[in-house]
């Protein structure tokens, strides 16, 4: 079939022209990066949690004192979305993000400083797993709430 330059833009495609076409790639590049924030996120938080569970088993000896320090780490993951939900419903998604990760670092980068002036102690370390992990409950549900908000006007289904 010959071209003749006038065939019809459909919207939403991207190659379909105009303003569609832009917001539909824009859209798309969100949600790629949104998509490989959240695998990455995923990944580090299985990894550490699981590295921080390998490192209590290596210095106490225990497996009960390895499992208990797991599952601490999943109790806020189940519980703390039940209560922190609504509140977080009202207010903006972007700040719990940055300061959720933000604070992350800074409990990981005091743990590093702690271990090499300290002994290992398994109080403080149960201790920084549930903080750990409360912030991981808020980061999770934060970006769980603000990823829809990346999709484009029409581009729900």
């Amino acid at each position: 079939m010959k071209k003749t330059g006038r065939e019809p833009q459909v919207p939403g495609r991207a190659g379909g022209g105009g303003r569609a076409g832009v917001l539909l790639l824009w859209a798309a590049v969100g949600l790629g990066a949104g998509f490989i924030n959240g695998l990455l996120g995923a990944a580090g938080g299985i990894a550490g949690g699981f590295a921080l569970s390998f490192l209590v088993f290596d210095e106490t000896g225990s497996t009960l004192a390895a499992a208990l320090s797991v599952a601490i780490q999943l109790i806020p993951m189940v519980l703390l979305p039940l209560i922190i939900a609504p509140m977080m419903d009202r207010l903006p998604r972007k700040p719990f993000l940055v300061w959720g990760d933000l604070l992350n670092g800074v409990c990981y980068a005091g743990a590093g400083i702690f271990l090499l002036h300290n002994a290992f102690s398994y109080t403080a370390y149960l201790a920084f797993s549930l903080l750990v992990s409360c912030l991981g409950a808020f980061d999770e549900l934060a970006y769980n709430s603000f990823y829809p908000l990346l999709l484009p006007e029409g581009q729900e289904e």
